[in-house]
């Protein structure tokens, strides 16, 4: 009678252990499922891209390659004729007008920066790299003298809309890492 107490213990913590209660026989609760890692969670509740965000990175990667092109052109003491710098200015319009674009995707749906940064570097990195040293390039033999020039300059309303959206290309550019030999 005094070994009661310590079997009905036994008996409590082993009903304790496998999950019954007494006469139950039912098997205990499964575990709750695990939650999700706070990316993938993010990831999930991203809204669906509604735009082709792949085709915009894709246009201004060619905008932004064809900007390196004619600067590495006139890096090298050549000068543009009127075909080139319409090409030249048309370019740079578009780097203005798409980098707007994303900035304003960004601010409407902010948890789609994950996917346009990933499209960006897939598409846009490389030629915006190539027209930085490009441009770094032009300034350096700008200063010795020895550079080609534009036939034709650059239209008011261009110049405008570069100015204007000047801080956006510079966000977009800022979307993507760079490492230290893509900088220099």
């Amino acid at each position: 009678m005094r070994h009661l107490p310590r079997l009905l213990t036994c008996a409590y913590l082993s009903a304790l252990v496998t999950g019954c209660d007494g006469g139950d026989d039912s098997p205990p609760p499964s575990p709750a499922p695990a939650k999700p890692a706070a990316s993938a969670q993010a990831a999930s509740t991203a809204p669906p891209m509604t735009v082709d965000i792949n085709k915009i990175a894709a246009d201004l990667g060619a905008a932004y390659k064809t900007r390196a092109t004619l600067t590495a052109k006139m890096t090298k003491g050549q000068n543009l004729d009127a075909a080139e710098c319409t090409e030249l200015y048309t370019a740079m319009e578009q780097c203005a007008k798409i980098s707007q674009d994303i900035c304003d995707l960004l601010r409407k749906t902010p948890r789609w920066q994950r996917q346009i940064t990933e499209s960006l570097e897939k598409n846009a990195k490389s030629s915006i790299i190539a027209n930085t040293k490009a441009e770094n390039a032009y300034a350096k033999a700008k200063k010795s003298g020895r550079v080609g020039a534009a036939s034709a300059p650059c239209p008011a309303n261009i110049k405008a809309l570069v100015e204007k959206y000047s801080m956006s290309e510079m966000r977009v550019k800022g979307l993507m890492p760079y490492t230290k030999s893509e900088m220099e």
